[in-house]
């Protein structure tokens, strides 16, 4: 685990001292695509709160992390540094903002799949504490964004 940190922050160091900036567009497609889907999550996830989230709710969940992920997926590495947008809202991102994201937001993607699924085998409610711990997660990947989006603001 020490080693993943320092890996990390190995990241976070290059970010800062090559000076990465991310322009207002680039957060404009990724806020739209990672926003929504997260969004998506939260208003089914608020539904009925302290109560077990529904077998459609957690098919529904399921269906939002497999777009996100996908998306993730469609996001390329860049040449060089910086970020920037391709046709069709592809985001062209910087190594070291690649593999931070890739960190977060796609260990994050894995927590939520992996706790609607563990109970989505059994075709029962997730219960209230898995409720709770989405919660949770979700509150992480926005800690992390405005975390990045103020280590890569433009000005």
């Amino acid at each position: 685990m020490a080693g993943a940190i320092h890996a990390i922050n190995i990241l976070w160091d290059d970010i800062a001292s090559r000076n990465v900036r991310v322009s207002d567009d680039v957060w404009s497609v990724g806020t739209r695509q990672m926003g929504s889907g997260m969004d998506e999550i939260r208003a089914l996830l608020a539904l009925e709160p302290g109560r077990p989230v529904s077998v459609k709710d957690a098919y529904a969940i399921n269906a939002c992390v497999s777009r996100l992920a996908r998306w993730f997926k469609s996001v390329k590495r860049a040449y060089g540094v910086g970020a920037r947008v391709d046709q069709g809202d592809v985001l062209v991102l910087d190594p070291a903002l690649k593999d931070l994201m890739a960190h977060y937001i796609g260990n994050d993607l894995y927590k939520i799949a992996l706790i609607v699924d563990i109970y989505g085998e059994v075709p029962e409610p997730l219960p209230a504490s898995a409720r709770e711990k989405l919660l949770q997660i979700l509150a992480g990947m926005d800690d992390f964004m405005t975390r990045l989006r103020l280590a890569t603001k433009t000005a």
